[in-house]
């Protein structure tokens, strides 16, 4: 009778993810001044910089599996756990350097938005008394007079106005939050045109990298957490464990008796 035996498993074929490209995020950055080159910004640069770590890494971890596939030499067991170690090792590293990027850009961009959220608020207290009167008054409006007053007041400079509508609840306006929020993208671009075109390539820069980021990691876990390596490593575990029960324990000096012997 044939006796037919199943394959071994084999380290999987890896390929470095598109979303790891670092031109995704040059891609969208803000152009310089002259429309020539790429304008030059710290919180960009880090972020570049970390998805580029990133894509160098990866193509090493495909390269590695690539050779331990190949290499017949050792066993399939002992390639896939060098190439989980090497992945987790590296791997490590390099989210640690995209995820500090990522922080920092977030703290960024939550510090812009509220910059250019709406205009100073006023110290004044009678100014702040006024202002809820102004947002009683459009609440009386209708839908589209409504609409016109506000954005009059955003083409005229009128913070008074533009600071009631976009610091209060919409509903205090009379307002949806939606119609409230394409309001303040109208006064960001009246009132902070420049920061508004950074907010928007941050925003657009991050989602890029947080793509980078979770194409990374699951490359790493497609590296170190198949069948064949859980496998492995499931068995080295197991004797380590052995090891370390038949050892000899060290052995305590035996205590002196009353005679110091």
């Amino acid at each position: 009778m044939r006796i037919i035996t199943s394959p071994e498993p084999e380290i999987p074929e890896l390929r470095v993810p598109p979303d790891l490209n670092p031109m995704t995020l040059e891609y969208v950055r803000a152009r310089g001044e002259d429309g020539d080159g790429i304008e030059r910004d710290p919180l960009l640069d880090g972020l570049g910089n970390a998805v580029k770590a990133a894509n160098a890494v990866a193509k090493e971890i495909v390269a590695y599996a690539d050779t331990a596939r190949a290499d017949h030499t050792v066993t399939r067991a002992a390639a896939a756990l060098d190439v989980a170690d090497a992945a987790r090792e590296h791997g490590t590293r390099i989210a640690t350097k995209l995820d500090d990027a990522v922080a920092r850009m977030k703290t960024a961009i939550q510090a812009l938005d509220e910059e250019t959220s709406a205009p100073p608020r006023p110290a004044d207290p009678h100014a702040l008394a006024l202002e809820a009167e102004i947002r009683a008054t459009l609440r009386t409006m209708k839908p589209k007079e409504r609409s016109d007053a506000i954005s009059s007041a955003i083409a005229n400079d009128q913070l008074a106005v533009v600071g009631a509508v976009l610091r209060g609840p919409a509903m205090l306006s009379g307002m949806t939050d939606a119609e409230r929020e394409l309001k303040r993208q109208a006064y960001r671009q009246r009132a902070h045109a420049d920061a508004l075109k950074r907010l928007t390539s941050y925003q657009k820069n991050l989602a890029a990298a947080e793509r980078a980021g979770k194409a990374f990691v699951n490359l790493v876990l497609e590296a170190a957490e198949n069948k064949l390596a859980n496998t492995a490593e499931s068995k080295r575990a197991a004797r380590i464990k052995a090891r370390e029960i038949v050892e000899p324990q060290t052995e305590l000096p035996l205590e002196a008796d009353d005679n110091g012997r």
